[in-house]
């Protein structure tokens, strides 16, 4: 202790320092240092919060506990955090009204970047898809996704939770994002859409609609058969 002790110099300290504590059996002294933590750094180290609202949580300070991971979310929106609020609030019997109310704070986001005149980049509904499909709600996934946009690595996630369920909407996806996986020209990206080009034609098959994917290659090949390296690795995989 009298070693950690000698830098507190950030958060990140605080949270060693109270972890040791937590360690080595010690509770209410991990509190209080991550309390102190917290107070020296006003809450900005999201490591040191998530400790102290699960060890408020574990000595029975349930609603202590919520507050705190709820500071963290309307402070840092993300998966993470809304993943440990709703399992908190899921011990007091509360995780539904938790789960409207962040799910409410990420729509209400979105709506105010959508209305403003800002320059800056508008904020899409990425946060919400992957929320969703946390939840293994695909289609309201899609639905925000529709809505608001994602990031092009959580469209292809999206279209995995659907392939299952529901193929022809994840084929769709895919032709989608199949253009701005070839655009930057790189091999990598013409290794990409060849891998997507394959899972559209086994899709297709399963839906027992082959000209889904004849359509699709046609298209590729029509807009992008000059590019002598993809149209190589398109033969190269049986695909043409």
């Amino acid at each position: 202790m009298a070693v950690l002790q000698r830098d507190l110099s950030g958060p990140s300290e605080f949270l060693e320092v109270a972890q040791y504590c937590q360690d080595s059996g010690w509770p209410d002294r991990a509190i209080e240092w991550a309390e102190k933590g917290i107070q020296a750094f006003q809450g900005k180290e999201p490591l040191l919060c998530s400790f102290l609202a699960d060890r408020y949580a574990a000595t029975g300070r349930l609603e202590e506990g919520i507050a705190l991971q709820w500071t963290l979310f309307q402070a840092d929106p993300d998966l993470e955090t809304y993943k440990d609020l709703v399992a908190l609030a899921r011990r007091t019997g509360e995780e539904e009204i938790w789960r409207q109310r962040a799910q409410g704070l990420v729509w209400e986001h979105f709506e105010v970047s959508r209305k403003s005149t800002s320059r800056v980049r508008q904020q899409n509904l990425d946060l919400m898809v992957r929320i969703h499909l946390h939840e293994k709600a695909q289609m309201e996934a899609l639905a925000a996704a529709r809505k608001g946009g994602c990031r092009y690595d959580t469209w292809m996630l999206l279209a995995k939770g659907l392939e299952t369920k529901h193929p022809g909407e994840a084929v769709t996806i895919l032709q989608e994002q199949l253009d701005p996986i070839i655009a930057p020209m790189k091999p990598e990206s013409y290794r990409a859409a060849v891998a997507v080009l394959g899972r559209i034609r086994e899709l297709a098959q399963r839906l027992k609609q082959p000209g889904l994917f004849t359509t699709t290659l046609a298209g590729v090949m029509a807009d992008h058969g000059r590019k002598k390296n993809l149209a190589t690795l398109i033969h190269k995989a049986g695909l043409a």
